[in-house]
């Protein structure tokens, strides 16, 4: 148990596991050569053979023998009625009748290879697997085995030996190559997987410090493609959670001190109040009220907003006609503009077909957008609205105000939570800071975009929604 308890985590390790797995490859792979090599040793050497000794002993031989096998029906007498050709191609003259002069001994075995004649006689009734190494070939009639004709020669017992020497030669061999690639597998196993777990490595320990919250963290695209992916994937991931940070620190900041000023404002009233500096009248009071009217907005706005950032809210989109919805936001604000003396004015194509809207919350996006309009247009000044048809199945809506044209870098935050350009850090009065920011967002869920276009003379917010939107 303690054995397997130590060996568990490093068997778990990748570089162990790829290891283990190479070496078993290499050992399949080393198994399967050997069965080929002494598949094919065994057949083409017997083939070999067969053919070698057939020559060897001749077609005339072999054909008398199984013309007397055809005549006879069997081996009974075959000695006296075969002339073995003495000396004929292998010099088989000989002084002895049972041997040559180079000590050949020759043979024939039935069927079942029990010798039925032989140059040697003490073989007779043996089997011819038991007198030793032979050269033999198989006398056949058709599909059947009759017999077989062989010899017992010096060569023929050095080629066994030799055959044999080949063979264990050959499996030493094969074991040398199964215990060298072994290791070697083993080693490369190690290398190539250390390599490929180094980097895995590193972002784990990347990962582990992020919980700490030092977020931001990079790493070097190393390794594989998918490792080099996955890096670029926590890299884009890290880069995106500092931002987000930096977004709840900014915002919490920025909520504080949105909460600071009405909350100071009615603290400074009541006290007095209660102190008796101001009298506790309907005119006091109503700053107090007028105070918690916008905390209610800011808490309803942040409520909004959040919302849609996180794909909460749901829209009720039908088709709409758009100069409905843009002369009523006119009519609602004309007396605000003729109180400041601003002209008012709105331009609508008439080939403008239906769009899918939430009417209520579109009437919120005009209003948003009207209202930052009126805050930065001088008295005198013209804001208009106009909407056309674009390529590609798309409405193109843009509210123009004349004045100070937006800078560049406030057109890049100005849909951002609570931002305030540099030139007016004060909020106006009214404004909780998360018009423009909740705008964005129910764009976004209409399919559109929107963005702020500095001008010659003025500023441009333009709206892009398409003609084509599924409706919820």
């Amino acid at each position: 148990m303690a054995l397997a308890t130590e060996w568990s985590p490093t068997m778990n390790k990748m570089w162990s596991r790829m290891a283990i797995s190479f070496l078993v490859m290499t050992w399949i792979a080393i198994g399967v050569i050997a069965l080929m090599m002494r598949y094919s040793v065994q057949t083409n050497f017997g083939t070999f053979l067969h053919t070698s000794n057939s020559l060897r002993f001749g077609s005339d031989l072999m054909d008398d023998l199984k013309q007397y096998y055809v005549d006879h029906g069997n081996w009974d007498g075959v000695e006296e009625s075969i002339t073995l050709r003495q000396g004929q191609g292998s010099g088989r003259e000989t002084n002895n009748p049972n041997q040559d002069r180079q000590g050949i001994q020759l043979f024939v075995a039935d069927a079942n290879q029990t010798i039925v004649y032989a140059t040697n006689s003490d073989w007779l009734g043996q089997s011819s697997d038991d007198i030793g190494p032979t050269r033999t070939v198989e006398l056949t009639l058709g599909s059947q085995t009759i017999g077989y004709l062989g010899e017992q020669t010096p060569s023929a017992i050095a080629m066994n030996t030799a055959e044999a020497q080949f063979i264990e030669d050959t499996t030493k061999s094969l074991l040398l190559a199964a215990v060298g690639s072994g290791i070697l597998a083993i080693a490369l196993g190690i290398f190539v997987g250390r390599g490929m777990a180094r980097p895995l490595q590193n972002l784990t320990e990347q990962v582990s410090a992020m919980t700490t919250r030092d977020l931001g963290r990079q790493i070097k695209a190393n390794g594989t493609e998918e490792t080099a992916q996955l890096a670029g994937a926590f890299n884009n991931l890290s880069a995106r959670l500092a931002e987000a940070e930096q977004r709840r620190s900014r915002m919490t900041a920025d909520i504080a001190h949105e909460l600071r000023t009405p909350v100071t404002v009615m603290r400074g009233h009541f006290e007095a109040m209660m102190d008796g500096v101001y009298p506790m009248d309907g005119e006091h009071l109503a700053v107090a009220y007028d105070q918690t009217l916008h905390l209610a907005r800011l808490v309803e706005d942040l409520s909004l907003l959040t919302k849609a950032e996180s794909g909460q809210l749901s829209l009720n989109r039908v088709e709409t006609e758009l100069s409905q919805i843009i002369d009523q936001a006119v009519v609602r604000f004309q007396p605000l503009a003729d109180d400041i003396n601003v002209h008012l004015t709105a331009n609508i194509a008439d080939d403008i077909p239906d769009l899918p809207l939430d009417s209520d919350r579109f009437q919120q996006v005009l209003d948003n957008l009207l209202t930052n309009a009126l805050r930065h247009t001088p008295e005198g000044g013209t804001i208009s609205i106009s909407a056309k048809s674009e390529p590609h199945q798309t409405i193109s809506i843009n509210i123009h105000n004349t004045g100070k044209p937006i800078t560049d870098t406030d057109a890049a935050h100005v849909f951002d939570r609570f931002w305030r350009a540099q030139e007016a850090r004060e909020r106006d009065a009214g404004g909780t800071g998360l018009g423009l920011a909740i705008t964005k967002q129910l764009i976004h869920l209409h399919g559109g975009t929107i963005a702020a276009q500095p001008q010659a003379d003025g500023t441009t917010f333009r709206i892009m929604l398409p003609v084509h939107q599924a409706v919820d």
